[in-house]
């Protein structure tokens, strides 16, 4: 196995982890700011992830090119790293594996944090939802049946002033 290739692909785990764990580092800023209600916090964190996510999809696509280039062309497939890294001599072996074990991890944190946030959000949204439908039908009354089944709407308010 080419050594240049190894240490390309180290790199690339290296630069992989960084990213991500950036990113983790944001969605947990975010989940914060979801249960803190500020709604200009989540938006700069949501901006900032993309930015992660973009690098890392450029980092993957330049790593599955060198995946490529160092699998057997028969073969039908790519490498796994576990097998390149069988292929390298120590302490590269070790560095990709922990490397690799280390990125794993850190995909399941933010796979794990990325749920419980969506979850909070749905929560808050479920609750501005309800807020915003006693609102209308405080403000809106209630409708009433006529004698011939339909409903009949009261008069509508024609300004609402809220204080908060």
């Amino acid at each position: 196995m080419d050594k240049q290739q190894i240490n390309k692909m180290e790199q690339h785990l290296r630069d992989l982890l960084a990213e991500h764990d950036g990113l983790l580092m944001l969605l947990k800023r975010k989940h914060e700011a979801v249960r803190q209600a500020k709604p200009g916090v989540v938006e700069d964190c949501t901006m900032r992830e993309n930015a992660h996510v973009q690098r890392i999809g450029r980092i993957e696509k330049d790593r599955q090119q060198l995946l490529a280039a160092m699998s057997p062309a028969g073969l039908g497939r790519f490498l796994k790293l576990s097998e390149i890294a069988a292929l390298a001599d120590e302490p590269q072996r070790s560095h990709l594996l922990v490397l690799a074990s280390q990125l794993r991890l850190r995909m399941t944190e933010i796979r794990e944090i990325g749920q419980v946030t969506k979850q909070t959000m749905e929560s808050l949204l479920k609750h501005m939802q309800g807020m915003v439908q006693m609102i209308v039908q405080t403000v809106g009354g209630g409708g009433t049946y006529s004698r011939r089944g339909r409903v009949t709407q009261p008069a509508k308010l024609s300004s609402f002033s809220a204080v908060a």
